[in-house]
């Protein structure tokens, strides 16, 4: 886990998101000029993941945990069958690179542990420790303190729409991604 800084560093207040262009500040306004409307979505959506990752270390620092070491936790503890890096990869869209030094990182804290399967092959499948159980029951308690917040003003249909075009999107990226020749997460 990475101590944080011990004055935080100020943060600029970000400016308010509008679609009419004559509300902008000037600088985002010229910004945007050059910019197809589409991709205020993109830039939305790289403003969510951003801001999620940093509520979700703020929120997850207490049990020594990161919000990727949070997803990692909560991915391994869900597998019915102790995952692979590559199927766990696979399932949290992170490339096995990014997967196999956090769970090293992971491993060295005792949160994770590698064993080899006498009937699976050559590679490693990963547990949690009961030190990583413990922290991944943990984070069910901080979902639930995150998930209101979250999700406020957004009722159970709203919430399954905007599941669906998630998923739409991650859809058509992956596709995009596999014409690239990529396919690794």
């Amino acid at each position: 886990m990475l101590n944080p800084p011990a004055t935080p560093l100020p943060r600029a207040p970000l400016p308010a998101m509008t679609a009419d262009p004559d509300h902008m500040s000037s600088p985002v306004r010229a910004c945007d000029a050059c910019e197809p409307p589409e991709s205020g979505v993109v830039k939305r959506l790289f403003q969510l993941h951003h801001t999620m990752m940093r509520v979700g270390d703020q929120m997850a620092r207490g049990v020594g945990l990161t919000s990727s070491r949070w997803m990692l936790v909560c991915g391994i503890g869900r597998c019915e069958v102790p995952p692979t890096v590559s199927e766990l990869s696979e399932e949290l869209r992170i490339s096995p690179q990014n997967i196999a030094r956090m769970v090293a990182s992971m491993h060295r804290d005792g949160l994770v542990e590698r064993f080899h399967d006498p009937e699976g092959g050559r590679a490693a499948r990963l547990r949690l420790t009961e030190t990583g159980e413990r922290a991944r029951q943990t984070t069910f308690e901080l979902r639930d303190r995150f998930l209101g917040p979250f999700l406020e003003g957004f009722d159970p249909e709203r919430r399954a729409g905007l599941e669906h075009d998630l998923d739409d999107l991650i859809e058509n990226l992956t596709r995009f991604e596999h014409g690239l020749g990529g396919g690794d997460a």
